[in-house]
């Protein structure tokens, strides 16, 4: 009964304060398996090219609230699976390989990426939005959009772009972005030309492959709530914003 009550209250409230990322790395660089804030270790690194494998833990939804933590993944295997293999759809590697170990509470998640660090960069990105929120529900509702029947063919990078556009003075976290608001929506050819103009340009900055610009906030309600992100209602509430934002991003 405890720790049922005890889950049943912090679904509303859905704030995680202290961010961090489980994981390890061997190869170029190392680091022990441990929690950290992000891939800082990837990210800082003065290296253009790095080998390297990486070990890194999803937490299971219903496991995750229950002990007041973050690190959520709110999709099950298949889901893991398919958002990889988009991942590898769209860039060129010089190796990128993946397997996924489902345990009780958990996912752990192998990496093996031989390529530009840019390109490390992107792909641990990607997956840090299965599980760090705000990104974890926003990715979500790019999910949904898909399923929509004028947004079947449209990227999924460029539907969290537009979602992103929704919600760009509430949740201000710059680093480690792949965009946070954009006027200009991108083909995958073109995320992947312009990936590879930065490299020649020595630019491994992630949220220069998009072009950026600030906008006000649209999207109103309890965004702390998880009822307001699983409730169906609430999605096709805000479906209505995005549809907006996807307009201006198109003209």
């Amino acid at each position: 009964m405890g720790s049922t009550l005890i889950f049943i209250l912090y679904m509303d409230n859905f704030k995680f304060l202290n961010y961090h990322t489980e994981y390890g790395c061997e190869g170029t660089i190392n680091k022990k398996f441990g929690k950290e804030a992000c891939f800082g270790k990837i990210f800082k690194c003065d290296l253009d090219y790095l080998d390297e494998k990486y070990l890194i833990r999803l937490y299971k939804k219903d496991y995750i609230l229950k002990i007041k933590e973050n690190n959520s993944c709110f999709v099950g295997i298949k889901e893991i699976k398919r958002h990889l293999k988009m991942i590898s759809s769209l860039l060129v590697f010089d190796k990128y390989k993946f397997k996924i170990k489902e345990k009780e509470d958990y996912f752990d998640v192998t990496l093996e990426i031989k390529a530009d660090r840019l390109y490390h960069q992107y792909v641990l990105t990607w997956l840090r939005y299965l599980y760090e929120f705000p990104f974890n529900m926003i990715l979500k509702d790019a999910k949904r959009m898909r399923k929509e029947k004028e947004f079947k063919f449209e990227s999924l990078s460029n539907l969290f772009v537009v979602i992103s556009n929704c919600y760009t003075d509430i949740f201000d976290r710059e680093i480690h972005l792949i965009s946070w608001g954009s006027s200009r929506l991108l083909k995958n050819k073109q995320i992947s030309e312009r990936m590879k103009n930065l490299i020649s340009e020595g630019d491994r900055k992630l949220n220069h492959i998009y072009e950026n610009q600030r906008g006000k906030k649209i999207i109103k309600g309890k965004l702390y709530d998880l009822k307001f992100w699983e409730s169906e209602e609430k999605y096709s509430e805000r479906l209505v914003e995005y549809k907006k934002s996807y307009k201006k991003c198109k003209k």
